[in-house]
């Protein structure tokens, strides 16, 4: 009787559907709903009687990962959740675009400003043809339109980076360019939600070139702490049993 009754359509289900197929027991369920991580029911068509949408599904699948995969704690999860459903607003996309190019600037690599051909970069043997042209459909090297595109130290680093990532054993058989893709989907979220995260919690009490001095450091000193981080997750990811299924949680 807890299980999706037959006639309802897939993206309605009951709490018994939904605890099947997100492998999550129903009384771990209705404790992160009392804990505020997920919502009250999508639909309630009685007092014991409720339904959940495919969104709900996603929710607390998300719940789940972030238990069991990162082992974030309740407090966490919540704070966790809240930053991911507050959209940016106004003052906060303003004050971005405003102080953005500022800071990118300022996070450049290199001394002074250096500009480089793709003959340049071609001529050093640091890439084949081929590869620097997958780097730059990627968007990861080289600005401007391609009868312009110029180069600079910040695509002299990722090619070197590259280089040395070879020379240890991983070369292109092992790591192909595309595995890049995996990073950009998931770096590329991270500082989307560092730079919203930053500019909300420093909306007040900062003049722009504070804030600008204060996110160039914060930039900085946070790369050697986002390197140990994923050292840890991936020692945690390593000694995780894949095959555990016991799920339930209680407060």
């Amino acid at each position: 009787m807890l299980n999706d009754p037959p006639g309802d359509a897939p993206s309605r289900h009951r709490i018994g559907g939904l605890a099947a197929q997100s492998g999550v027991p129903i009384p771990t369920i209705k404790y992160w709903i009392r804990e505020g991580l997920l919502p009250p029911p999508s639909t309630k068509t009685g007092r014991t009687m409720a339904y959940y949408d495919d969104a709900y599904l996603e929710r607390v699948r998300l719940v789940r990962a972030l238990r069991e995969q990162h082992f974030l704690p309740v407090r966490v999860i919540r704070e966790v959740l809240a930053d991911r459903a507050e959209p940016i607003t106004l003052d906060e996309a303003a004050a971005i675009a405003r102080l953005g190019p500022r800071l990118a600037e300022k996070m450049r690599l290199g001394p002074a400003p250096m500009s480089l051909t793709r003959a340049d970069l071609l001529a050093r043997a640091l890439v084949t043809d081929a590869d620097l042209t997958l780097l730059e459909e990627l968007g990861l090297i080289g600005t401007g339109a391609p009868a312009t595109r110029c180069y600079d130290a910040e695509d002299l680093g990722l090619l070197d980076a590259l280089g040395r990532l070879e020379q240890s054993g991983l070369g292109r058989d092992r790591f192909p360019l595309t595995s890049l893709g995996l990073y950009i989907e998931l770096l590329g979220e991270l500082a989307h939600r560092e730079v919203h995260m930053f500019t909300r919690r420093t909306m007040t009490g900062l003049s722009d070139d504070a804030r600008l001095a204060l996110a160039a450091e914060a930039v900085r000193h946070s790369e050697p702490l986002v390197c140990a981080l994923r050292r840890l997750l991936i020692r945690r990811a390593l000694a995780s049993d894949p095959s555990a299924t016991n799920h339930e949680e209680s407060p």
